[in-house]
């Protein structure tokens, strides 16, 4: 005896590339479902191919080319099928983290961005947010794009002190040359 299961299908082109296969094991609780307009029917011991897992219970299959929904429940829960949905909930689990990541970075940004603007004005505040030092910015505004330098070398006359701050050794250093607190020149 043929039980029917009816899965509301839509045609989509879904890249795919987790998939795993189930066998259906119990319909019982589909018998008062009546068929839908593609006539597509699904028996038990049919094979679908898995594509995702969804937190209410169901999951979205592929049978015969098109892409559905069915119930977890009505699926043959092997080891295979276990790992496989281990897997999917962990990759779900980390890529929502990734989302959520991604979006604290950009009201982070956003915030530091702002912040800088207000403290050193929208030229300057842009350049030290995009990490871009340029010739007159004070030393507050080269430790907003550097941190603290490595060293900091110094030299006062009678009517001036200078200072070459350094960052990194040997062929990464760069070198920050100060008069009287503003930035004259640097290397890198």
């Amino acid at each position: 005896m043929r039980i029917a299961l009816i899965i509301l299908f839509y045609v989509c082109w879904h890249n795919i590339t987790l998939a795993q296969t189930a066998k259906v094991s119990d319909l019982s609780f589909f018998k008062k479902l009546a068929s839908d307009d593609t006539g597509e029917y699904i028996s038990i011991g049919d094979t679908v191919r898995i594509l995702e897992f969804y937190d209410n219970g169901h999951c979205k299959v592929m049978y015969k080319g098109k892409v559905g929904y069915i119930a977890e429940v009505a699926l043959l829960k092997d080891d295979s099928f276990r790992s496989f949905k281990s897997k999917q909930q962990i990759k779900k689990y980390n890529d929502a983290n990734l989302i959520k990541a991604a979006q604290q970075k950009k009201i982070a940004d956003a915030n530091r961005k702002s912040y800088l603007i207000k403290k050193y004005g929208v030229s300057n505040g842009t350049s030290i947010f995009n990490r871009i030092v340029k010739i007159g910015m004070t030393q507050q505004m080269v430790k907003e794009v550097y941190g603290e330098p490595d060293d900091i070398n110094r030299t006062v006359t009678q009517y001036s002190s200078s200072e070459q701050w350094v960052y990194g050794k040997g062929e990464d250093m760069e070198l920050f040359y100060f008069e009287n607190g503003k930035l004259t020149a640097w290397q890198d």
